[in-house]
């Protein structure tokens, strides 16, 4: 688990641009032998502090859920890894406050991945 948060202010007293609002990250993971499975969620606060004189934006809070797993094939002194993952599962519409176009990040996407690791 991780919990964030930054409170920033410029000598006059105002919200500097940019700073992220609260964030709170948290994930699980079971291992089996060879395989791994890990859940993770992310949330970020609403950010209403905000600087006008940088013409920032308020942004939504949002929440977004992950799921990885990973297999290993263990080969004398070498070990294949195949890998999965599915990023914001629920196709959720978001951008960091720290997205200066306020562009929608990713949606919902899928990760396959291979790996040879060498002993």
């Amino acid at each position: 688990s991780n919990l964030r948060y930054i409170y920033a202010e410029t000598l006059g007293g105002k919200p500097l641009p940019l700073v992220s609002p609260l964030k709170y990250q948290h994930a699980l993971r079971g291992k089996w032998n060879e395989f791994q499975v890990q859940v993770e969620h992310s949330y970020s606060a609403v950010q209403n502090r905000i600087n006008p004189d940088f013409m920032e934006r308020k942004t939504p809070a949002f929440n977004l859920f992950h799921i990885r797993s990973n297999y290993s094939i263990i080969l004398n002194k070498h070990t294949i890894q195949l890998a999965a993952a599915i990023e914001n599962i629920f196709d959720t519409n978001y951008f960091e406050h720290t997205d200066i176009l306020y562009l929608p990040r990713m949606g919902r996407n899928f990760n396959f991945s291979l790996g040879y690791i060498f002993r």
